[in-house]
């Protein structure tokens, strides 16, 4: 299985036609269409289902699809890795992480870095601690934000300065507004926004409701804390998520949890040797400000 081959299997997804993919690629209908079958003969499985006018994907094909992006990615990741001057900081950096005030740290780290070399970019992915580390493990991130460490001993790391504190996100005119701070019992029985990753066991959030989330109201579930807001503006009940992440509009207000509960965050890496330049450089960035 070669990369050409796999380019060519992504442009047939990608346009759902082998002709058409063929005339993208620059190569003859039959010529590609013999590269496929030739790549299914290696793989051992089909993966196209043939239409009148349209092909669509197995579900082996559907596998395929996915691993071939992400080492189409790598490729071109480390291409242009290799081809920067050992003396030359430039190029792209890659950062996994959910959303989190103590990307403050990192944001001002970016700035920093580009003050002094502005052909250094950053592309951020969003998701959570298992999002972070596939991507990372794959090498297809340079850094992953991961709250506490603990599991992730294999990489090397840095404590984030800033720390999360969780709250409930609320109407400004609501009762509960006004309150220093709510407990676990306060809020059983209220009509609660969560976010996806709290419902898991050992969460903050789960801990927080003693490991019994069966007798809650929850109402909503995200993944975004804005799309929770703007749920909470139109009524739909109180969000549980983590200080200052929403847009203080003045319909919200926010209350902290009683006992309190505090993320405490760590940049990962694989190995601070096979970082780009421009990612060595800025992981120094980020140790001056920790």
């Amino acid at each position: 299985m070669e990369l050409r081959q796999l380019h060519y299997f992504l442009t047939i997804c990608e346009e759902k036609s082998i002709t058409k993919a063929a005339e993208r690629l620059f190569i003859t209908q039959p010529s590609l269409s013999k590269q496929m079958q030739n790549l299914e003969a290696e793989l051992n499985c089909q993966l196209f289902i043939r239409g009148a006018r349209t092909i669509s994907l197995t579900e082996k094909g559907k596998i395929l699809a996915l691993r071939a992006a992400e080492l189409i990615e790598l490729e071109k990741k480390t291409n242009k890795e290799l081809q920067t001057r050992e003396d030359n900081i430039e190029g792209e950096i890659t950062i996994g992480a959910g959303e989190s005030a103590s990307l403050k740290t990192l944001a001002k780290a970016a700035e920093i870095l580009r003050e002094k070399h502005s052909h250094v970019t950053f592309t951020i992915h969003s998701g959570d601690s298992t999002f972070v580390l596939d991507k990372l493990d794959k090498g297809l991130l340079d850094f992953g934000v991961v709250i506490d460490r603990g599991e992730f001993q294999r990489y090397g790391f840095l404590h984030l300065p800033l720390h999360d504190h969780w709250g409930v996100y609320m109407k400004a005119d609501d009762a509960l507004a006004s309150a220093s701070y709510l407990t676990a019992e306060q809020l059983k029985g209220k009509p609660l926004i969560t976010s996806l990753q709290s419902l898991r066991p050992a969460s903050p959030i789960y801990n927080f409701f003693g490991g019994k989330l069966t007798g809650l109201k929850i109402v909503a579930k995200y993944n975004l804390l804005f799309n929770a807001t703007l749920l909470v503006q139109e009524g739909l009940g109180y969000a549980l998520g983590l200080e200052g992440l929403a847009k203080a509009e003045k319909e919200l207000a926010f209350v902290p949890l009683h006992p309190p509960i505090e993320n405490r965050l760590d940049l990962i890496y694989r190995d601070e040797n096979s970082l780009s330049q421009a990612a060595k450089a800025y992981l120094e960035i980020v140790r001056s400000l920790c």
